[in-house]
């Protein structure tokens, strides 16, 4: 998901029980203030299954959350259910995510790539394990399979490509004209 897809979630947004989130909301930064609205794209609202490890951290965040709650009384500063928060309550910053991811990588040795730069991991992870591209792109929200396709080629396996190739070149030729015998 993107930053502000997950920074837009809500409990109500996630189900544990069946394992997946549904993203119906971004929280971005315009003009130096968070916006809420739609995802980026109409695709982008979606569900998306998660796995049991993802669902017992969110489960455990939840309790944490609602111990939060409980221990800041009236002073919780988070009346509709946002999933990632502060400690009180409020909503988290989206730079404040960028920061802290940065500080982490550094902190540990990484390479330093954007919060952004998960999102190309785990969709060439998901295609170099040999998901299809179009389940990838609904998982990604992306509007069209075309954009997965031209974003994440280099990872597709070889018969893939050649495939595309192929089909670009018979696309190509039937739009040529055809040639004249002399």
């Amino acid at each position: 998901v993107r930053r502000g897809e997950a920074l837009g979630l809500r409990w109500s947004d996630v189900d544990l029980d069946a394992a997946k989130v549904t993203i119906r909301r971004s929280r971005v930064v315009a003009s130096g203030r968070v916006v809420e609205g739609a995802p980026k794209t109409k695709a982008g609202q979606r569900s998306i299954a998660i796995d049991a490890a993802t669902a017992a951290v969110l489960r455990s965040w939840k309790s944490t959350q609602a111990a939060e709650r409980l221990l800041m009384g009236a002073g919780w500063g988070n009346d509709v259910g946002v999933v990632f928060t502060q400690p009180d309550g409020t909503p988290l910053y989206p730079q404040t995510i960028t920061a802290s991811f940065k500080k982490i990588s550094l902190d540990i040795g990484l390479p330093t790539i954007g919060v952004h730069g998960l999102r190309h991991s785990a969709a060439t992870m998901m295609i170099s394990s040999g998901l299809s591209p179009k389940v990838v792109s609904q998982r990604l929200g992306h509007s069209t399979l075309a954009i997965t396709l031209d974003t994440y080629s280099h990872v597709l396996p070889a018969h893939v490509r050649r495939q595309r190739t192929s089909s670009a070149v018979r696309s190509t030729r039937r739009h040529r004209p055809a040639a004249r015998i002399l």
